[in-house]
């Protein structure tokens, strides 16, 4: 059964939800920090969507920021605007009102991310029918995407296989509704992320979708983006699961045995690598990582210590090889820092270190 994204009532959901979360932390605090963001909501994909917005405004303000008296892609400039934003992103203090409209709107895309992904990605990539995306488009929103991020797995994927730089809008429709369609892994559990909301607000998952539309009530699609012209713009539509819409969770369920800290080395030196031996390799590590990413790894891989973040990055840049670099932080900063090998933050970071020197 087709049905509409309810948009009225998910924007005011994301209101009230973002000043319910807002009244309970400012009243104690003046300011919010990059690493308080990370924990401000109980929905990561929440806190990673404020980051994302919070960094695409810093972009657009450096680029307001840009004379044309000088050379803004020379060696040097770079190096030092890249080193004036690394002291930046250690020090962000936002104030309550700058705040709340950033986390209002990181609330109701993580909504529309999580039960319509494709209307989510059709709002992500530009809304121009010739335009094409590259990868590293695709590449830079991943980092932020926990949610039904198989959908821009497959994506990259697909660009591999065929050797693409860059996509048109229409494939990337495409790919992503077959994918969809086509999903085959663990479906998402809607009842974890209603729960994680319901916590500090209720959330009702049957005011999410509406099944007949009035006049007066749009869809989330027509309402902040108008249909294209073309006729081969595909219409974004989502269809809820046939299964019942709040799944039971399962509680009786058979515990991972944790690998050691070798097993889980030896598994990434060989599985990520073949994994992602495709994707462009990269020189500099930290450069290569989004501020959440950063946030992130300094938070839970180095008890919140930034200097014992960038010392190891140093470290790693003076290593030649994946088993070298293995070797560094298997010796040294795994042990210190007592990393639970299975823990995705770990995961992540090691795929990192691979993708260097793939």
């Amino acid at each position: 059964m087709e049905s509409k994204f309810n948009s009225s009532y998910v924007e005011g959901y994301s209101a009230n939800y973002a000043i319910k979360l807002i009244n309970d932390y400012f009243p104690e605090n003046n300011q919010i920090s990059g690493h308080e963001i990370l924990k401000f909501s109980k929905v990561k994909q929440v806190n990673l969507l404020v980051i994302k917005r919070l960094f695409e405004e810093w972009q657009k303000d450096m680029e307001k920021l840009k004379s044309p008296y000088f050379d803004y892609n020379s060696t040097e400039v770079k190096k030092a605007l890249q080193e004036f934003m690394n002291v930046l992103s250690r020090n962000i203090s936002i104030q309550k009102q700058t705040f709340k409209p950033l986390l209002t709107k990181a609330v109701e895309d993580t909504l529309l991310l999580i039960f319509a992904p494709i209307a989510f990605f059709r709002k992500e990539f530009p809304q121009n029918y010739n335009k094409e995306i590259s990868l590293e488009e695709i590449d830079n929103l991943s980092k932020y995407i926990k949610t039904n991020n198989y959908l821009l797995t497959h994506l990259k994927e697909q660009c591999e296989e065929k050797y693409l730089k860059k996509i048109s809008l229409e494939e990337v429709w495409q790919i992503l509704e077959t994918s969809r369609i086509n999903q085959t892994n663990t479906p998402l559990d809607y009842t974890t992320f209603i729960k994680q909301f319901s916590e500090d607000l209720s959330l009702n998952p049957d005011e999410i979708f509406f099944t007949s539309i009035s006049n007066e009530e749009n869809s989330f699609l027509e309402k902040k983006n108008p249909p294209l012209s073309s006729p081969l713009t595909p219409e974004i539509k989502e269809t809820i699961p046939k299964t019942n819409f709040i799944k039971p969770i399962q509680e009786d369920v058979e515990a991972t045995p944790v690998k050691t800290l070798n097993e889980a080395l030896a598994t990434h030196s060989t599985q990520n690598l073949a994994d992602i031996h495709r994707n462009k390799k990269f020189g500099n590590l930290a450069g290569s990582l989004s501020l959440n990413q950063k946030f992130m790894f300094i938070k839970e891989l180095f008890d919140g210590d930034s200097n014992a973040f960038e010392s190891c990055l140093l470290e790693l840049e003076k290593c030649h090889s994946y088993s070298e670099a293995i070797n560094l932080l298997n010796g040294h900063f795994a042990t210190t820092y007592q990393w639970v090998m299975d823990k995705e933050e770990v995961t992540e970071f090691m795929e990192m270190v691979a993708k260097k020197f793939s």
